[in-house]
């Protein structure tokens, strides 16, 4: 039996409470001026405090530079600088350690997600979900190639986790912050982060979002992604739904030393702009 003692409460985010959100970038330069425009744009009417975390993937462009000017705009927008390329998953991770919201949300720096769909997640996240997961229901004018891999994959993920999202790989997510304390990522861990940090009494709410091409930049999708998600959906059901059995337990920590650095921390932080 569930014990509902512990489930959040309807408007547990109150007027003033601060909002966290953690923005991973790797060579973003033509897009980081317009992403901070439609983040205060979308932030300032809230009646909450806000920052945004960039996180600076050692990216070999001007996106480091770009984060001390937007910083000189206007603080609230902080730089975090890592010491070498560590991936989404690091950068993500980086930046939740980083953060003092009462509230999280994850988002990525091309602008295909909407920052005017923030409200959205935190309405959601209000209504007393613990996580708010971003769903890109029409994705017709998609290649096949990619949004057919997509599908299985989601559907996949489903399965194993027990969680219902329909898009996984959706950077765009609310957390209840205190359920992200003591989170470990490794691999490509961003996405499963919901599966990683459910509790029995939480519950999952979902927001359809408008997807955009991105306005500049490369995309860094591809089948090794795919692949690698697969491997690492592997080891977060073995540590989450077959966490007593031995021989699931032994696979975990052998994945562990084999795939994820034997347990080390995945980035390194050489700078920070905006933290006093």
């Amino acid at each position: 039996m569930v014990d509902n003692s512990n489930k959040l409460k309807n408007g547990w985010l109150k007027p003033g409470s601060k909002i966290s959100i953690v923005v991973p970038c790797y060579n973003e330069e033509e897009c980081l001026t317009a992403l901070a425009r439609e983040m205060k744009l979308a932030l300032d009417p809230l009646d909450y405090d806000w920052e945004v975390l960039l996180i600076n993937d050692c990216s070999t462009d001007s996106t480091w530079t770009m984060m001390k000017v937007i910083n000189h705009w206007d603080s609230r927008f902080k730089g975090i600088h890592l010491a070498y390329n560590s991936g989404q998953t690091a950068g993500t991770l980086a930046g939740i350690r980083n953060s003092n919201g009462d509230a999280v949300i994850t988002m990525d720096a091309d602008l295909q997600h909407h920052p005017r769909d923030i409200p959205k997640v935190l309405e959601l996240l209000n209504e007393g979900n613990a996580v708010v997961s971003s769903w890109r229901y029409d994705r017709a004018d998609e290649p096949a190639g990619k949004r057919i891999p997509s599908r299985i994959s989601n559907s996949l993920a489903r399965l194993m986790t027990g969680v219902p999202a329909h898009d996984f790989g959706s950077g765009f997510k609310g957390y209840y912050a205190p359920r992200l304390r003591d989170l470990i990522l490794y691999g490509s861990f961003h996405r499963y982060i919901p599966a990683l940090i459910l509790q029995p009494q939480d519950t999952l709410g979902e927001v359809r979002i408008d997807y955009r091409d991105r306005i500049g930049g490369k995309t860094k999708y591809g089948a090794t992604r795919i692949l690698k998600g697969v491997r690492d959906l592997i080891y977060i059901t073995m540590i989450t739904r077959l966490k007593g059995n031995i021989l699931a337990n032994l696979y975990a920590n052998f994945m562990v030393y084999l795939h994820y650095d034997q347990g080390r921390d995945t980035y390194r932080i050489a700078s920070k702009i905006g933290f006093d």
